[in-house]
């Protein structure tokens, strides 16, 4: 990546694994409790592929200084392009909340 004018804003071994580049832009605590998604239906036509932060309770004392240090970071790709979707992420918190946990980092990829 780079900003008009300046160098690299950070760097990635381009072996495509994703665990190492999301260490790269959130730290190596963020890529350490991550779970893996993969879910593909071909009745559909869908597959879905991507990593999400371990959810943890959200009723706990470290979850919540957490929660109020950190925000959500969500990433949802479709066909291979970045969009947004607050629908999507509010199911997403809505779900989460039914459950009384959070996940601090997801990113999707839908095809």
């Amino acid at each position: 990546m780079r900003r008009c004018g300046s160098g690299n804003d950070f760097r990635t071994t381009g072996d495509g694994d994703q665990f190492k580049v999301i260490a790269s832009l959130h730290g190596s605590n963020a890529a350490k409790n991550l779970i893996t998604l993969d879910r593909e239906d071909e009745k559909l036509f869908y597959s879905l592929k991507g990593c999400m932060a371990r959810p943890s309770a959200s009723c706990t004392a470290p979850s919540l200084q957490s929660k109020q240090n950190r925000q959500k970071i969500f990433y949802l790709f479709i066909n291979n392009r970045s969009v947004e979707c607050a629908q999507l992420k509010q199911a997403l918190d809505v779900v989460f909340a039914a459950q009384n946990t959070f996940s601090t980092f997801i990113m999707l990829s839908l095809q």
